[in-house]
């Protein structure tokens, strides 16, 4: 369960057919900060013109990573705070929600416009107890801007306390060259298809042009945080395996030896007018008894043992009442289904066979 909450908790965008697409050329020039806005506008409106692509936006670097973080407040600073330079359909691109003001139009975002927009740890982050929508801010090293939206908050890890940073994003005024990316929203588009499609728009500029694609969804771009905890469940599902089948194993044994020790009591009750049926129970019960009693003193032991699994643990209490009885059930149903033959041959024991053997 844990796990699983770990996977598939929302990072504030929508992971699905999303993708991040990054260009080059094999013979590199140098060119001017202005003359890369221009090609990268000219890229992404290329690319918005092809079958199965929705939306594509321009950022620097990976949409998920931070090259570039800090602001000032009238003189105060905020490092906990990442600046992502982005220009076009942004929000559309990734599946952010804007909650309140705008977002900058693809003029300003390819422009030197002095407006910014902040996601809502940002806003609670420098301004608790104040509107954000037209306050000032100044990208350390670079030129002040104003707020004029606010959107929803895209995490950058799956990993809760590493991802602490509010997020600020600014039109592409300052871009160190060859950082430029895209977010391309596709929807009928596989990754190899999109990396094809782009190079082709590449080349139709750059004969030594060429173009790479990546999925976003967090499972892919943070496998090396999903690694260990992936690994650590799956050894720890392969011992409960173990332990349930060696548990219903030994149980059946158990149940069995017992019933032919009991034969032939069974067959005085039988001879004494018991029913099948209260035989039956007799070695359903024999069975559950020391089940029973394990599962008590078994999750007394855990509600000890699970203080020291805190750190393993995510969005998931150490005591979980639920988790408890789902265990404690699997157990009985164990302890009932090796219980059945056994009873199934107590059932058939012939009162006058057992009576006679003895």
């Amino acid at each position: 369960m844990s796990f699983w909450r770990l996977t598939s908790q929302s990072m504030g965008f929508d992971t699905k057919h999303v993708s991040a697409v990054w260009t080059g050329t094999f013979t590199p020039r140098t060119i001017t900060l202005d003359e890369q806005r221009f090609r990268a506008r000219g890229l992404a409106q290329a690319l918005r013109g092809e079958p199965g692509v929705a939306a594509v936006a321009v950022i620097d670097g990976h949409p998920l990573l931070t090259l570039e973080s800090g602001l000032e407040i009238n003189g105060k600073p905020f490092f906990d705070v990442r600046v992502k330079h982005v220009a076009g359909p942004f929000l559309e691109a990734m599946g952010m929600s804007l909650l309140r003001g705008r977002m900058y139009s693809e003029a300003e975002g390819f422009g030197d416009a002095p407006v910014a927009v902040v996601d809502t740890a940002a806003a609670a982050l420098m301004w608790p107890e104040r509107e954000p929508l037209g306050q000032i801010i100044k990208v350390i090293n670079g030129p002040e801007a104003t707020v004029v939206g606010v959107v929803s908050r895209m995490r950058t890890s799956l990993d809760p306390d590493a991802d602490r940073q509010a997020s600020v994003y600014v039109p592409l005024r300052r871009v160190v060259r060859g950082d430029l990316s895209f977010v391309v929203r596709s929807a009928s588009v596989s990754q190899a298809e999109l990396a094809a499609v782009a190079t082709r728009v590449v080349r139709a500029r750059d004969p030594d042009g060429f173009a790479n694609a990546a999925s976003l969804d967090p499972r892919v771009v943070f496998n090396r945080q999903t690694g260990e905890p992936a690994l650590r469940t799956s050894v720890l599902l392969v011992f409960a395996v173990v332990a349930l089948a060696l548990v219903a194993l030994g149980l059946y044994g158990l149940v069995t030896y017992t019933v032919e020790q009991r034969r032939r009591e069974f067959g005085v009750r039988m001879a004494l007018g018991a029913r099948p049926a209260q035989v039956r129970w007799l070695v359903v019960k024999q069975a559950l008894s020391p089940v029973l009693v394990g599962l008590a003193a078994g999750a007394a032991g855990a509600s000890w043992a699970t203080g020291f699994l805190k750190a393993w643990l995510f969005e998931v209490r150490p005591i979980e009442p639920s988790v408890f009885a789902a265990i404690g059930g699997l157990m009985i149903a164990c302890a009932l289904i090796a219980s059945l033959r056994p009873a199934a041959r107590a059932m058939r024991v012939d009162p006058v066979i057992a009576l006679r053997a003895e």
